[in-house]
């Protein structure tokens, strides 16, 4: 049971540990602070804001269980001298007044954990993370990287105009294939042609055509010089 339920003093407490700061929305806070944690939980085997509010948690119970009792207590004891409506008014002051003292004593008492017990030392590398420093490099050492990468880069780049040309080369040679099908086509529908006309050899034919018309020429030119 919470101590919303009779008083209201826990919702006093939640809006102070619920305060949301401008670093809280930043990107780059939230990742430091993420990553803070992480190695935090490596480190102490719990996070540090855990344990505080598990602790923040924990007092707020016991103060619900304390004020239920004592007013169990009052009504039980001094039923005579005063009414359980005064009671229950007089207990919800009572916290309304120790809610605001409360949480300056845990905000008091996060910073000083936080500041002096919870302390990651700079220098620390836990086991997990050892390897990480067997990997430096030396400025020698990223030049000489960057040098071959260059090299990788360059070669990459030549292998593509390669690769470019030798696709254009093939372009070309299946554009000069097309035109040589195209031309074996024509001399097969030639030859089947002249198969046809009963044509057995194509020179000997053009021999006799030529003739023909040659005679056929001076024939004209005999009517015309008659």
């Amino acid at each position: 049971m919470s101590l919303s339920d009779s008083t209201g003093i826990e919702s006093d407490f939640s809006a102070n540990n619920l305060s949301v700061t401008a670093s809280d929305c930043d990107p780059g806070s939230q990742i430091k602070n993420f990553m803070h944690q992480e190695y935090a939980t490596q480190y102490f085997g719990f996070t540090p804001q855990s344990f505080i509010n598990g602790i923040y948690n924990a007092m707020v119970e016991y103060i619900h269980d304390a004020m239920e009792a004592l007013e169990t207590c009052i009504q039980q004891e001094f039923s005579d001298v005063i009414t359980p409506e005064q009671t229950n008014e007089a207990t919800r002051k009572l916290q309304s007044y120790l809610g605001p003292k409360i949480d300056a004593c845990f905000d008091y008492l996060e910073k000083y954990l936080m500041k002096n017990i919870f302390i990651i030392p700079a220098d620390l590398v836990l086991p997990e993370d050892k390897h990480h420093e067997e990997n430096h490099y030396t400025l020698e050492e990223d030049r000489t990287l960057d040098e071959k990468i260059a090299a990788v880069r360059t070669k990459i780049l030549a292998v593509k105009y390669a690769n470019s040309k030798l696709q254009q080369r093939l372009k070309d040679i299946a554009a000069v294939k097309n035109d040589m099908d195209k031309f074996l086509s024509q001399l097969e529908t030639l030859s089947s042609l002249i198969d046809a006309e009963g044509v057995s050899d194509v020179k000997d034919a053009l021999i006799h055509t030529v003739e023909k018309v040659k005679r056929l020429t001076e024939i004209v030119q005999e009517m015309k010089s008659s």
